[in-house]
């Protein structure tokens, strides 16, 4: 679904529920059991009614773009070497955040929430509904509030590493010895 901010007043509900009663006779609803500080979604079909009909594609999960960058560099005895990774053009829904909002009442929700939600004495948030623990209007519904570009970019491997010279090794019978270090997903 494709929101449209959070509904301020409730003559802001009833103008959108008079056009669905215009339109559908009496009975019909907007959006059903919506209240002051509800998520307010859009009628894409111009039905009047926001329903199943009126969800939206809101973009690919699968990335247009993959590419890597392999890096390597020397000096003198030093060697170093880096590998960065990314995607590009993908859209994730992270739905986590809907169980840090108002979903299940007060226990779980998340500081930034709670200080920025909806509330009567402080109205004009169009991010944050109000508290509640019996979400009649489905305020947590997969919808592009929580859709998020999935674009990365990830140092993925870094090594370092040092050749000790030949004159010393040779004592040894070695012909060539590198330490190094090397870390991952950095």
């Amino acid at each position: 679904y494709k929101s449209a901010g959070v509904f301020q007043t409730q003559a802001e509900i009833d103008a959108l529920n008079a056009q669905a009663v215009a339109r559908y006779g009496a009975g019909a609803s907007y959006q059903t059991g919506a209240v002051p500080g509800d998520r307010k979604f859009v009628d894409i079909n111009g039905d009047a009614q926001v329903t199943g009909d009126d969800r939206v594609s809101l973009g690919s999960p699968i990335p247009k773009i993959f590419g890597g960058l392999n890096l390597d560099a020397t000096y003198k005895a030093f060697d170093f070497n880096v590998f960065f990774y990314g995607v590009s053009g993908n859209k994730i829904l992270n739905y986590q955040k809907a169980s840090l909002e108002s979903f299940g009442g007060l226990q779980n929700i998340s500081l930034e929430y709670y200080l920025n939600r909806w509330t009567p004495g402080k109205p004009g948030n169009n991010r944050y509904t109000r508290i509640t623990n019996r979400d009649n209007n489905d305020n947590n519904r997969p919808s592009d509030v929580y859709a998020e570009n999935g674009s990365y970019v990830r140092l993925r491997n870094v090594q370092i590493g040092y050749t000790l010279p030949s004159n010393l090794l040779s004592r040894l019978s070695i012909t060539r010895l590198r330490l190094f270090v090397s870390a991952q997903n950095l």
